[in-house]
C-alpha cells in the first residue's frame, strides 16, 4: 500500500491506459468522490494501480516507455538511443550557425570596448567601431598635415571612458597607426574563430569563443 497523491502516476491495468492520475478516476468511478490523496488499495477495485518513478537514465534521447509489472507491482520504463546521423548533423549545423551569429557580435562587443592605449600616466580604451576609425584615419591626416606644415596643434581624443585626453599631432599618429594594428590583430582572431566553426566536423570540435580581441 502506498499514498496516491494527484502527482502520483497510475495505470488502468486491464487496458494499459497510462499515464492516469487521481483527477481521471470519475473515468472509472463515476460515483464515487476522490480526495486529494487516497491509499492506493483504495484504487484496486477499479483496477488502478500505482505506477513506481523509476530514475531516468542518461542518454542522447529519453522516452518514457510503456510500464513494467515486475513481483506485482508497476515500474516505469525508459528507452534510450543516440542521435541518428542525420541528427548529429542538424544539430551541428545549428550550433554552427549560431557561434557563426555570436561571433559577430563578440567583435562588436569587442570593438565597441576598445583597446587599451597608455596616454601618459593613465591607461585608457580606444574604441575602433567602424565610425570610431573613420574618425581616426581623419586625425591623422590632419595630425600629419600639422606635422608637415611644421605647426603645432592639441587634438583632444575622446576615450572609452568618456574622458577628453589632449594628443599633439605626432602623439594622435602613433595613436592611429596603432588602431591599424588592433583592428587588423582583431579582425584575424574573429576569421580564425569562425574558419575554426567552419572545418569542425562534431560538436566536440568546435571552438571555444575567444576571450581577448585586441591587446595592449
Amino acid at each position: 500500500m502506498s499514498l496516491v497523491t494527484r502527482n502520483t502516476k497510475l495505470i488502468h491495468a486491464d487496458t494499459m491506459t497510462y499515464p492516469l492520475y487521481l483527477a481521471d478516476m470519475p473515468r472509472y468511478a463515476p460515483n464515487t468522490v476522490f480526495p486529494s490523496s487516497v491509499d492506493s488499495d483504495c484504487l484496486i477495485d477499479f483496477e488502478i494501480e500505482v505506477v513506481h518513478d523509476v530514475a531516468q537514465p542518461e542518454g542522447d534521447i529519453i522516452s518514457e516507455g510503456v510500464p513494467e509489472l515486475r513481483d506485482g507491482e508497476w515500474y516505469q520504463t525508459w528507452t534510450v538511443r543516440n542521435f541518428s546521423p542525420e541528427e548529429l548533423a542538424s544539430k551541428l549545423a545549428t550550433r554552427k550557425a549560431e557561434l557563426q551569429e555570436g561571433a559577430e557580435q563578440l567583435r562588436l562587443t569587442a570593438f565597441t570596448n576598445g583597446f587599451p592605449y597608455q596616454f601618459g600616466e593613465n591607461v585608457y580604451h580606444v574604441q575602433v567601431r567602424t565610425g570610431d576609425r573613420g574618425n581616426i584615419s581623419d586625425l591623422r591626416t590632419i595630425a600629419k598635415e600639422v606635422i608637415a606644415g611644421g605647426g603645432d596643434m592639441t587634438f583632444d581624443f575622446r576615450v572609452f571612458e568618456n574622458v577628453e585626453v589632449p594628443l599633439t599631432a605626432p602623439e594622435m599618429v602613433a595613436l592611429a597607426d596603432q588602431t591599424f594594428v588592433q583592428v587588423v590583430a582583431g579582425y584575424k582572431v574573429i576569421w580564425a574563430y569562425k574558419k575554426a566553426i567552419d572545418l569542425a566536423t562534431t560538436m566536440e570540435e568546435l571552438p571555444t569563443p575567444p576571450a581577448v580581441f585586441i591587446t595592449l
